[in-house]
This record gives C-alpha cells, structure tokens and sequence, in this order.
C-alpha cells in the first residue's frame, strides 16, 4: 500500500505549555447591526505559540501535496506523579479541539496545500513531566 518515494517528516516541539486554546473558543460582538465572530484570547495566544514554533521548525521546502496521514500526541507536563502514572489526560481541552487548532497551524504555516488533505487522524493526550507536542505528517499513495 505504501510507496517507495513516500514522504513523511517528524517533529517534536518542546513547550512550557500545552496552548489550550481552540476553534470552539470564539466570541461574537454585534458590529453595525450585523453579528461578526472573533477568536478569545486564549484561541489567539494558541495560534502564536504555534507560529513561532513552527518559525523555529522552518516550513518545509513544498507543501504536501494529496491525501496525508497525521499522528498527533499533546503531552501535558506536571509535578504531579499519580497524574503521570494514571498516564492519560481524560480532562479538557478535547483532543479534536486541540488537533483542529494544529491541523490549521500545518495549513497556515506551509505543510499542507489545504487542510482537507489529511484523510487520517490520530490523536492522543497524556500526562508526563514536560509539555511537548509530537507530531508524524505522512503523505498517503495508493499502489
């Protein structure tokens, strides 16, 4: 099913936090007399963490091109040891709210052509010592 030439990159980003900021959190103000939506602060402080992270990655030399495949893992760090033997983050944010906000940040920041491209999805969240984000964008083929 897989292709020799596949493409596939993987990153790690470190963080001193998960941004839990997400699509879901938008505000609506009455401007005009007509309704307009905006982003909450803590949706707009998600987007710039992940765009000076991805500055620091570099995007990548084209976007992906065709069906991908995302792997996604929100690793929340904390001190507290019975969290991380429980290991899984079952509390908010959601993890489709968290991987949409991602999914638009690979869109925004060069990776994907359209976020439509992904036609697989994995994601996870659990607890350990540091916060990070591991994330595999894996081009599908067919053959």
């Amino acid at each position: 099913m897989r292709s020799g030439n596949m493409r596939k990159i993987t990153h790690i980003i470190n963080l001193e936090e998960i941004p839990r900021g997400t699509a879901q959190q938008r505000k609506l103000a009455i401007v005009n007399g007509r309704a307009r939506s905006y982003p909450s602060r803590t949706l707009e402080h998600a987007r710039s963490v992940y765009a000076y992270q991805f500055a620091k990655l570099g995007k990548p030399s084209e976007p992906f091109k065709g069906p991908c495949k995302l792997t996604l893992a929100f690793i929340f760090g904390t001190k507290d040891k019975k969290k991380i033997r429980e290991h899984w983050k079952t509390t908010k944010p959601d993890c489709d709210n968290l991987a949409k906000v991602f999914i638009d940040a690979l869109n925004h920041n060069g990776y994907l052509e359209d976020d439509n491209q992904i036609s697989s999805v994995s994601v996870s969240k659990w607890w350990e010592a540091e916060s990070k984000i591991l994330f595999e964008l894996e081009e599908l083929t067919d053959g």
